[in-house]
């Protein structure tokens, strides 16, 4: 029996049907080694690109998934305005001299101690080759120059000016409140429970609600550095105590004593009691006093406006195109 154009037909789709087959079944097989996440004009940068940039900043070791990702995305920005940067310095007939990018990296080879420190502090830590390196110091010089001949450091800060931004963020330019606290401290040893450490601390809670002086007690018993100050800690912003002393300290009125809680830090586990004594309220600084630094912000803020201004502008000349980060 002969073959038919029926057979033929089914034949036909038959190897069609596997070929398909065989190509989905490599797609869902294939695995992602790079991927591109932008491109501005005919250069790429791929997501190897900017690991080992996140690497050089050392943040390449950041865990936490958002923080690593906004890290990748000002990355991946900078690198962009670093290419538009480059373009426009070529449009300009701008060149920068092979000696001098290579009188740079010899520069940063000695201050690194010389070529075997500098492999590996800096090739072998960041994943880099001479080139790839010599490359990005190349970028890092054109974009420094680009970005000088567009801010406006020259531009004027009137008196006027200065006066609106101190209004403005007066609250800027208060110090932090400063906290005058005594502490009783008892560790926990290795031979000894928590609950060793925390009836001391009980106890000691018990004759400081006995209205025995804080000071004294702290100056007899326990185990604070600060044992013989009488417990008595320098002045700190609620900010610059540990976690667990800010979190009890939120609670407490000038002169009120704490309830024993634990203070742990690695292996060190320790029962506290804290005494508030009083908290000493910010100094305002005085509009002359931050006369200098409120220029130099003002000037920084219009500089960096200028530039913006200029990269938006260049950005809108280029062809720009962001594919996201991998897995986004």
């Amino acid at each position: 029996m002969g073959i038919t154009t029926a057979h033929k037909n089914f034949a036909l789709f038959g190897i069609i049907a596997y070929c398909l087959s065989t190509h989905l079944s490599a797609n869902q097989n294939r695995v992602e080694v790079n991927r591109i996440v932008a491109q501005v004009n005919d250069r790429f940068i791929t997501w190897h690109d900017v690991e080992r940039k996140l690497d050089a900043r050392g943040l390449g070791s950041v865990f936490d998934e958002n923080k690593r990702n906004e890290h990748a995305r000002e990355t991946i920005e900078l690198m962009k305005r670093q290419i538009i940067a480059s373009y426009a310095f070529d449009e300009k007939g701008f060149s920068i001299p092979d000696s001098y990018v290579e009188k740079e990296f010899l520069r940063r080879v000695d201050k690194a101690g010389g070529r075997v420190d500098f492999r590996k502090k800096e090739l072998e830590a960041k994943g880099m080759t001479d080139f790839e390196y010599r490359q990005d110091l190349k970028d890092e010089i054109i974009y420094g120059h680009m970005r000088s001949k567009h801010n406006r450091s020259s531009l004027e800060v009137s008196p006027q000016m200065v006066r609106d931004y101190y209004a403005a963020r007066i609250d800027e330019f208060r110090g932090d409140k400063q906290y005058a606290i005594r502490e009783i401290v008892f560790s926990v040893k290795e031979s000894e429970v928590d609950t060793q450490a925390k009836e001391k601390a009980d106890g000691i809670k018990r004759r400081l609600n006995d209205n025995q002086p804080f000071e004294d007690l702290a100056l007899a018993v326990g185990d604070s550095s600060y044992r013989s100050e009488g417990g008595a800690w320098p002045l700190y912003a609620l900010r610059e105590f540990p976690k667990s002393y800010q979190e009890v300290l939120a609670t407490l009125a000038p002169g009120e004593v704490s309830e024993p809680f634990l203070y742990q830090q690695g292996a060190v586990r320790e029962w506290c009691i804290i005494q508030l004594d009083k908290i000493i309220e910010p100094k305002l600084t005085s509009l002359e006093d931050a006369r200098s630094d409120i220029e130099n912000r003002i000037a920084r803020d219009k500089e960096q406006a200028a530039v913006d201004k200029w990269f938006d502008t260049e950005t809108k000349r280029a062809f720009v195109v962001s594919h996201g980060l991998p897995g986004k």
